[in-house]
């Protein structure tokens, strides 16, 4: 499905965005005015298909006006609001100067016991991840390709940093490969496009290393998710 253009509406008035508002004049002048015949009840004798579509957008206005009255049709807008992509993030800092090869755990502790998993608090019920980032602080080293493992229930961690990854996956929700190959002018981001359902209200993860790197001193490793509710 393709995204729902947004735009900005500042006191019932758009200011900027690229989508395209409908007043409701413009909306009453294909269906015929509000004081014409309206109709909910879809077997009444007057419910032809304009009249329920009237009786549709009145029923519509009442539900979102809480408060005060219905102004000009001229400036009151219906709109159609998409779901709304969050961003959440979390870090570690990666034990110092270590030499990782690939399938490697990378954490924060090089004791699975006492590794902390990333956690993402996400919002409650369900909903999908869209794109991952991961960013590394230091850029002068070898910039590897991270697998991102995600879970929506908690779970014990069977590998410390800079050993092999064997973490049971039968519980996780996906993964998503990122290349950590931008250099920027501190740092060294990659990210990637995805689609992994939740239906959590919290998120967890851990990083495993695709390629061989040496972690810089006291390297600090964020990752980032954007997800979309429902």
């Amino acid at each position: 499905m393709a995204d729902v253009p947004l735009v900005d509406i500042v006191n019932g008035l758009p200011t900027g965005g690229t989508g395209t508002v409908q007043t409701i004049s413009n909306i009453t002048d294909r269906i015929g005015p509000l004081n014409a015949t309206k109709e909910t009840n879809p077997d009444a004798a007057s419910a032809t298909e304009l009249a329920l579509l009237r009786g549709m957008l009145q029923a519509t206005i009442d539900a979102t006006v809480t408060s005060g009255t219905i102004g000009s049709p001229s400036t009151e807008f219906v709109s159609v609001i998409g779901p709304v992509t969050t961003k959440v993030s979390n870090n570690f800092t990666c034990p110092n100067n270590t030499s990782h090869v690939a399938n490697d755990n990378i954490s924060d502790n090089s004791t699975a016991g006492s590794v902390t998993k990333l956690s993402f608090a996400v919002a409650a019920g369900k909903g999908t991840i869209t794109r991952i980032r991961v960013k590394k602080s230091d850029q002068t080293v070898a910039t590897p390709s991270i697998r991102v493992w995600l879970w929506d229930t908690t779970f014990t961690v069977a590998s410390g940093d800079d050993a092999a990854f064997s973490q049971p996956l039968t519980d996780a929700i996906g993964f998503a490969d990122v290349a950590v190959i931008n250099a920027g002018t501190d740092d060294a981001v990659g990210w990637t496009n995805c689609a992994i359902p939740f239906v959590a209200g919290t998120v967890f993860g851990l990083l495993q290393t695709l390629t061989t790197f040496t972690v810089g001193a006291s390297e600090v490793f964020t990752v980032d998710l954007w997800y979309v509710p429902g």
